[in-house]
């Protein structure tokens, strides 16, 4: 579909016979736009000065810098008159008004002052509304940034009769104080007897919310006398269609093409002049419309339809979860409606159920239906532990495995991505990674073909790492030793014994015995390390076994004892006579054979010893030897 306006000028008869005319816009390439959207807009206060004639003879809604006179004074004055014959349309020629063109048509006769110019023009015609504010009765009210076109017809009234010389008028169009359109009428020579002209311009509001609107005459020398006739100023002519949209017939249908203006000539095709045309065939198709002012042509593309065919493919089978979108293999061109088996209207239809699935593809020229089977597969049921933070020390891992349901089928595992576990093909996995965040996802398919995956964020911590000072050590038996432990915010010695402090990272530790301590320390991310600290004792000790004893009763040396620092253990202390005879037996440090032997005094002589003692790391030491009973 294109539709066009194009303007032109016409003599008073039925053919309408197209004048060029020669115009001069300030505005070129308007002229194509110069046409008026309704027969006049100011029509309410100035009908195109027909009869009744107001009995002042002057115009409703018109006001004028010169004067108004009952009969023809020269320049500079103006008349509403009915016809004349003046000038070159001199005799039986009459100059009848525009609108009607005969007997009753009044239009407006103006004689412009010898002092009218291009540069001091004379206004021959301004809108003139009574009913406004003082100040504002001349102005057109108009919306801002709006297109308008502002005419009206003309025509030269006082040409000589050989048509080209005692001048002619110069009319000009002006808004708003600016020059929009002029017009020499005497360049239209033909026919020699001049007749009406659309002389009009385009014009856009920009910012304005009023209009001042005049007509000039701009020729003062020779016959300059003007007709104005039906002023128009108003919204230009609807570029809208004629025909209507490109569209479509069914075969063996017909299309009755029909124009919208029943009172103009219509030409359609360039040769038929009906208000009406029948369309059977596709093609192209034209229509010119000759509204008296300008030709208005549209064209409209036929094209033949029939009924859709399509197809939605094959059943299918989805997983469940899963969407499958349906859409026609084939969509008219010219357009159609559809119809879902859910009601929906759209041209394609996305659904997760099973069951079927059908569509009504209709155009104006029938219907059709397809269908298919939609059949759902199940899924497997995943889970994985939830998202974690683990602390991993180097060479540490942990196992993650995935739970799946049902039990008892085959399932394909895929673990992703692979740089930090082990076998990526089994429900279980182990997991290794360096400190940082990793998302591990495994993607699980079943026999049918149907896929699950699951995911778990893994954290792994900065992992602790202790160290402790010394890490081994020997020290006096009953000596201190501080240790000391680094790396952690928090730490916990075992066993306690010997310690001054358990919780701290450098206790005091005393051991009573060969002892390893054992250090646990926490970092910042909560993970934990061990380190241990291994105490030797070196045990002092001296005994002292005596070679005489006097078990006399008089309270000195009585009892052969054995004596000696440190914290030694007695084991065997053993009594012997010469004869290898056992005569004393005891294991309490504190006690000492008293010279008796089953409670009687033995001889006095030489008698033999047996003593063993034990340190406190199972040391064991052993002394032999004889001692002297003195009485």
């Amino acid at each position: 579909m294109s539709i066009k306006i194009t303007p032109f000028s016409f003599y008073l008869n039925p053919l309408f016979i197209i004048l060029g005319l020669l115009l001069s816009f300030p505005n070129s390439g308007k002229a194509q736009q110069c046409c008026p959207g309704a027969p006049n807009l100011l029509a309410t206060y100035n009908y195109d000065f027909q009869t009744p004639a107001p009995p002042s003879g002057i115009p409703p809604g018109f006001i004028n810098d010169n004067n108004y006179v009952v009969n023809p004074t020269g320049g500079g004055t103006y008349l509403i008159v009915e016809s004349r014959n003046y000038g070159a349309c001199s005799g039986t020629n009459k100059q009848w008004d525009h609108t009607i063109g005969g007997v009753g048509g009044l239009f407006l006769w103006f004689d412009s002052p010898f002092s009218a110019s291009v540069t001091n023009p004379a206004v021959a015609w301004k809108p003139w509304d009574p009913t406004k504010p003082v100040g504002t009765q001349d102005l057109i009210n108009v919306a801002p940034n709006t297109d308008y076109v502002f005419g009206a017809w003309v025509r030269d009234l006082g040409r000589s009769t050989n048509c080209t010389g005692g001048g002619a008028p110069l009319v000009g169009l002006r808004i708003n104080g600016i020059d929009v359109a002029q017009l020499d009428l005497g360049t239209i020579t033909t026919p020699c007897c001049p007749e009406w002209t659309w002389f009009c311009t385009t014009w856009n509001s920009g910012n304005n919310t009023t209009a001042l609107l005049k007509i000039e005459s701009r020729r003062g020398t020779g016959f300059s006398d003007l007709g104005i006739d039906d002023v128009y100023f108003g919204l230009p002519m609807s570029t809208g269609s004629l025909l209507g949209n490109d569209t479509t017939i069914c075969v063996g249908d017909t299309l009755l093409l029909s124009s919208p203006f029943t009172s103009a000539i219509n030409v359609w095709n360039g040769t038929d002049t009906s208000n009406t045309f029948p369309v059977t065939s596709t093609g192209t198709y034209w229509l010119t419309v000759y509204t008296g002012m300008c030709s208005i042509s549209d064209t409209i593309v036929i094209s033949m339809g029939s009924p859709p065919s399509f197809s939605l493919g094959n059943d299918t089978a989805i997983c469940q979860g899963e969407q499958v979108t349906l859409q026609p293999n084939f969509i008219p061109s010219n357009g159609a409606t559809f119809l879902w088996s859910d009601s929906t209207s759209g041209n394609s239809l996305s659904t997760s159920d099973p069951g079927w699935v059908w569509l009504d593809m209709s155009n104006g020229c029938g219907s059709f239906r397809d269908s298919v089977l939609i059949t759902v597969k199940p899924k497997p049921i995943v889970s994985l532990p939830e998202n974690m933070s683990v602390c991993l020390n180097q060479g540490d891992s942990i196992s993650i495995q995935a739970q799946v349901q049902p039990s008892g089928e085959v399932y394909q595992y895929l673990w992703t991505p692979g740089s930090f576990i082990g076998n990526n093909s089994k429900n279980a996995v182990r997991f290794s990674a360096p400190p940082g965040s990793y998302t591990l996802k495994v993607t699980i398919t079943n026999s049918e073909g149907c896929q699950e995956d699951r995911q778990i964020i893994i954290t792994v911590l900065n992992p602790a790492s202790i160290n402790v000072n010394p890490d081994f050590a020997t020290v006096n038996y009953g000596d201190e030793i501080q240790l000391s432990a680094s790396g952690g915010i928090s730490y916990s010695w075992t066993p306690e014994t010997g310690l001054n402090d358990p919780n701290i990272p450098n206790p005091i530790a005393r051991p009573l015995e060969n002892t390893v301590y054992k250090v646990v320390g926490k970092n910042g991310s909560g993970c934990i390390d061990s380190a241990n600290v291994v105490i030797t004792l070196k045990y002092p000790f001296d005994i002292i076994v005596p070679n005489a004893f006097t078990p006399n009763g008089d309270g000195l040396n009585d009892e052969f004892n054995i004596t000696g620092a440190g914290p030694w253990k007695l084991v065997v202390f053993n009594v012997y006579n010469r004869y290898g005879q056992w005569i004393f037996q005891t294991v309490n440090k504190g006690k000492g054979w008293d010279g008796t032997f089953n409670g009687v005094p033995v001889d006095q002589g030489v008698y033999y010893y047996f003593i063993k003692i034990m340190l406190p790391d199972g040391e064991e030491r052993t002394f032999k030897g004889d001692v002297s009973l003195i009485k």
